[in-house]
């Protein structure tokens, strides 16, 4: 079978022109860093471009192949634009790139696998009860909201604008780019 469903990708800042991290991935995964909370050198910067009104470029290097296509495209771009991590470049990548399971290669042993499975036994997951629904109504009850000032204003509208230029860029970027 055929599955062509995987792409390449770039960030790239506007500002100045730097490739900042190439990856593989489907369905939406170009798009999860700008809104990873986990802090990286990457995520640190994508948050200070953001902060300063910068919204990272995302392009495709290919589009709609198979997988390895995608890894091997995904190692020559990492060639291409050079890591920081040894020195060569301006990418925030640490692996090589060009083979499965991303930069830490983790695989777990079948001990630990059991202790994560007992450690989640028990708790209860998916649609909160009633009861809970009224805990968590009570506790929010009496919480002010900040006051509906200009500056705060002004913060939503400059959120909103983010988010539309961002939205923007992404129906932008669905076009099928080569490296």
């Amino acid at each position: 079978m055929n599955d062509n469903r995987f792409y390449t990708y770039l960030y790239t800042d506007p500002s100045t022109g730097e490739a900042l991290y190439v990856g593989k991935g489907t369905n939406k995964r170009a798009y999860t860093h700008a809104n990873m909370t986990r802090r990286t050198p990457l995520t640190i910067r994508i948050s200070e471009m953001k902060a300063n009104g910068v919204l990272p470029v995302i392009s495709f290097l290919c589009k709609d192949v198979d997988e390895e296509t995608a890894l091997r495209c995904e190692a020559e771009a990492i060639v291409k634009y050079g890591k920081r991590v040894n020195g060569t470049g301006t990418l925030y990548n640490i692996a090589d790139g060009g083979c499965k399971g991303g930069a830490t290669g983790k695989t777990f042993s079948d001990e630990h696998k059991a202790k994560i499975s007992a450690s989640k036994k028990g708790k209860k997951r998916g649609p909160l009860s009633e009861e809970q629904k009224a805990k968590i109504g009570a506790s929010h009850r009496g919480q002010k909201r900040p006051p509906r000032t200009p500056e705060y204003i002004a913060k939503l509208v400059a959120a909103a604008a983010r988010r539309k230029l961002r939205k923007q860029q992404s129906s932008f970027t669905a076009g099928k780019v080569v490296l």
